[in-house]
């Protein structure tokens, strides 16, 4: 696929913006209010940056002083071609903080060059973001500032190679080249994070600011918002696959599990527990005329060398069978179908719980052994990647309970 080139405009000039708080005395969580001012327009970026940081400056004096000054939340710099059509977009971006220290970058340009071409974005690392998953941010749209919780970075490079192949795959047959290249770049619009701010539901509370509207948050943080605030940050920074409650007679638990559900929507939820098998039951299913295990080792040989390793690794698992004691990948996948078809009321996890990241949730108000209990029961039948614990009540684990959690983590 050729690509278009986009030419970068070298006869630019820069614009520099100041942003004020319209009362920063009474500015507060969840919103307030700013306002811009233009402060000048310079012919390099260094002098732009020298008025920015005299301005800076020129407030520190007016401190010592008692004299009236701006309130500066932050800057931008804009960078304007000479000769383009702008419509409100610019070159580049910069933002600063107050205290005039560069903060972002915009990484695309979003306007057209003289061909009409946009300039593709090409990806942010992780290491470049000023953000991770679950941190309070600032986000400034116009005049207004709001509090809110980052759940996703901007693409990283290696995923916006792979949004670019997955377009192309599903396109190619259907679009002429120049349309389908023009479908798979990503501009300055996804140069952006994703954010939530707290309401009701993932899809009406989610937005997607670019990634110089973000801003550290600064003021104190109410009680009332910092609770909700903090629940969603729990759950922004925990992305798992499968999403289990610990049965509970309080509302607790379905609560949480309900702010879980909503900010990962994909993610399957079991509400009930597991229930326990025996490695005589499991060998049982084994040794069944019909069973899966004789009809994928089909030989006398075969069959018998897949039992005594079954037999060897059940030694290790005490009465109770244990699906992560079969090191065997193969042997496992074997005894997991014969289960299957045999038990559906452990099988019927397998596929949701196996080589997947699972996030229990437990509100305290039962038996501080039942986290345990349910860690162990999967553990025992299947292989998950991790299991995160999110338990309100931390404090309720005295010492032998905390041990047994510890012990679990190191056997698995």
């Amino acid at each position: 696929m050729t690509h278009e080139s986009y030419h970068r405009y070298t006869d630019v000039l820069f614009q520099l913006v100041a942003i004020c708080y319209c009362n920063k005395p009474r500015a507060h969580y969840p919103r307030f209010r700013v306002y811009r001012q233009a402060i000048g327009y310079f012919h390099s970026l260094c002098d732009a940056e020298g008025r920015l940081m005299e301005c800076v400056a020129e407030v520190e004096k007016a401190k010592l002083s008692d004299r009236v000054y701006h309130d500066y939340y932050g800057f931008e710099i804009h960078e304007l071609p000479f000769g383009a059509t702008l419509s409100g977009g610019t070159q580049r971006t910069r933002t600063y903080l107050h205290d005039g220290s560069l903060w972002h970058e915009s990484r695309a340009s979003s306007i057209e060059d003289a061909g009409g071409v946009l300039e593709p974005f090409m990806g942010r690392k992780e290491s470049e973001c000023r953000f991770r998953v679950g941190d309070l941010v600032e986000v400034l749209r116009g005049d207004m500032v709001t509090l809110e919780v980052v759940h996703a970075l901007p693409p990283s490079p290696e995923r916006v190679k792979d949004i670019q192949h997955k377009i192309a795959n599903a396109y190619a047959q259907e679009l002429p080249e120049a349309h389908l290249q023009r479908l798979c770049e990503l501009d300055y619009s996804d140069d952006s994070y994703v954010t939530l701010d707290g309401g009701e539901s993932y899809m009406a509370n989610h937005s997607h600011p670019l990634t110089t509207q973000l801003f550290p948050e600064r003021l104190k943080i109410p009680p009332a918002i910092a609770d909700n605030v903090n629940k969603i940050a729990i759950f922004s920074k925990y992305k798992s696959d499968v999403t289990m409650v610990l049965p509970s007679s309080g509302i607790l638990n379905k609560e949480i599990a309900n702010v879980a559900n909503e900010l990962n929507p994909d993610a399957k939820f079991i509400d009930d527990l597991l229930i326990k098998m025996s490695v005589e039951e499991v060998r049982e299913m084994i040794l069944l005329p019909n069973s899966i295990f004789r009809k994928k080792y089909n030989n006398r040989k075969a069959f018998e060398m897949a039992l005594n390793k079954f037999d060897t690794y059940s030694e290790r698992m005490g009465d109770t069978f244990r699906t992560h004691f079969i090191k065997d990948n193969k042997l496992r996948e074997v005894i997991e179908q014969t289960i299957r078809i045999e038990w559906n009321t452990v099988a019927k996890y397998f596929d949701a719980i196996n080589d997947r990241y699972i996030f229990i949730v437990d509100d305290g108000t039962e038996d501080k052994e039942s986290v345990i209990d349910l860690r162990e029961e999967i553990l025992t039948y299947y292989s998950p990647k991790s299991i995160t614990v999110l338990t309100l009540f931390a404090d309720k684990f005295d010492n032998k309970t905390k041990k047994k959690l510890l012990t679990l983590k190191k056997n698995y």
